[in-house]
């Protein structure tokens, strides 16, 4: 019962701490019931590709010519 109770603490931390984190970081999708790339864009790069990560962290990282950039 102890390591069950541990698990379920450990994963509602998680959950508030990406919830927390999703506020003060515009390129990151909350709760991820969208695709990050069908909704934010890259304003400095336009033509960027957008690929993202949705099962694991819900962000939207954008790339040109293979390379990662910071919008």
């Amino acid at each position: 019962m102890k390591g069950t109770t541990c698990v379920v603490l450990l994963c509602l931390l998680v959950v508030f701490a990406g919830l927390c984190e999703s506020e003060a970081n515009p390129r990151r999708a909350k709760g991820c019931s969208y695709k990050p790339c069908k909704v934010i864009k890259c304003k400095k790069y336009p033509k960027a590709n957008c690929k993202s990560n949705a099962a694991v962290n819900c962000r939207a990282y954008f790339f040109v010519e293979g390379r990662r950039v910071k919008c």
